[in-house]
């Protein structure tokens, strides 16, 4: 598939057609943190920090008593030396013999770091040979214990690591600012809605809401507005309900304004012999319109796609049987109530047939 995007038209200024590389848009800033915590959470790794290494819970742990395998003893605490065993488990490529044995180490330097009275003469920090004599053989059982049977931890830990890697390498190469453009996807996921067919229209809303406009076959006898949340990965609705516009079919086209309004498009048998424009409230749950009214614009077929630019437009792409031979674009001022046109041209695109959608950007610019 093969996107162009043709520059917005105004009288002044010539129509150019864009091959999109990287080059073409400024550098995106590397993903941080929080967003690959939330990509790795929504993909297998619902308690995982970054780095994966991290990730750490002190002694004990799956497999192991919690009573028999405690942070601390008295007053030694174990807790770190743990964690860093932990962190060469996870780390990718580490040795489980050369993570024991620093294990080891750490706890016997536990012991000494926290095994101390101070003495009463010089008022000081002196080992205290009673704890460090209870010290060592327990440090000396952690480590008889992972020598045992913490291989099969590291192989887990280790696999563990690979999958996590693997989601955040694809987060990064989706996200990636040498990455050209669409050339990679930033999300792909299954949403709340069952597949659908064409009785369905889709929109998108700034925030990245997914609202489905379901035409016709709908429970209510109405054309019903399902939105489904950008928040929540599209897994579930935050509005269904039944409009104040009947049933529709292939003779209406849809698009949605930034404040969430629904712009009904009637392209044939209309009342007024033109295209008409219904605007149903977002403010009234779409319950009510705002505005319908015949526009400048003679009856269409399957032959025009439209679009609305954020101040109300109505872009209106005629794809062929144009007087110019080539995909045109005629703009209705939405300032004007729909009655008169801000612009109308041919554009450096050859008329197109079905297999062309089009998309109308935030600044005007024609996604084909």
């Amino acid at each position: 598939m093969k996107i162009r995007f043709l520059r917005r038209i105004t009288p002044f200024s010539a129509c150019f057609l864009f091959t999109l590389t990287s080059s073409s848009f400024p550098a995106q800033a590397a993903p941080n943190k929080a967003e690959i915590d939330n990509y790795a959470r929504a993909n297998g790794f619902p308690q995982s920090d970054h780095p994966y290494y991290e990730n750490v819970n002190g002694c004990g742990g799956e497999g192991w008593s919690e009573t028999a395998v405690r942070d601390s003893w008295g007053k030694v605490s174990f807790r770190e030396a743990c964690n860093n065993h932990d962190r060469c488990y996870m780390r990718l490529g580490s040795d489980v013999n050369a993570c024991d044995d620093n294990f080891y180490k750490d706890l016997r330097a536990s012991c000494e770091r926290d095994s101390y009275i101070r003495d009463p003469i010089f008022n000081k920090k002196i080992p205290d040979p009673a704890t460090l004599s209870a010290c060592y053989p327990i440090a000396t059982t952690y480590y008889s214990s992972v020598r045992a049977v913490g291989w099969k931890w590291h192989q887990g830990a280790q696999a563990k690591a690979r999958r996590y890697n693997d989601v955040v390498q694809n987060f990064l190469n989706q996200a990636s600012p040498v990455t050209s453009a669409y050339s990679r996807f930033r999300l792909q996921i299954g949403t709340a809605l069952h597949e659908t067919g064409n009785n369905f229209a889709f929109s998108i809303l700034p925030n990245g809401d997914l609202v489905a406009i379901k035409k016709s076959g709908t429970g209510s006898g109405k054309t019903e507005v399902h939105i489904l949340s950008a928040s929540s990965n599209y897994q579930s609705f935050r509005l269904q309900t039944g409009t104040a516009l009947h049933e529709t079919g292939d003779n209406f086209a849809f698009s949605v304004l930034p404040n969430g309004d629904l712009v009904t498009i009637k392209k044939s048998g209309t009342g007024s012999g033109k295209t008409e424009v219904h605007i149903l409230s977002a403010s009234s749950n779409y319950q009510s319109f705002r505005l319908q009214t015949g526009t400048a614009l003679h009856e269409t077929g399957d032959n025009f796609a439209f679009g609305v630019l954020p101040n109300g437009d109505l872009v209106a792409i005629k794809k062929f049987g144009t007087g110019s031979g080539k995909t045109d674009v005629h703009i209705l001022s939405a300032s004007s109530n729909y009655q008169s046109f801000r612009l109308q041209t041919g554009t450096a695109l050859h008329e197109t047939g079905d297999n062309f959608a089009f998309g109308v950007l935030p600044n005007g610019d024609l996604v084909a």
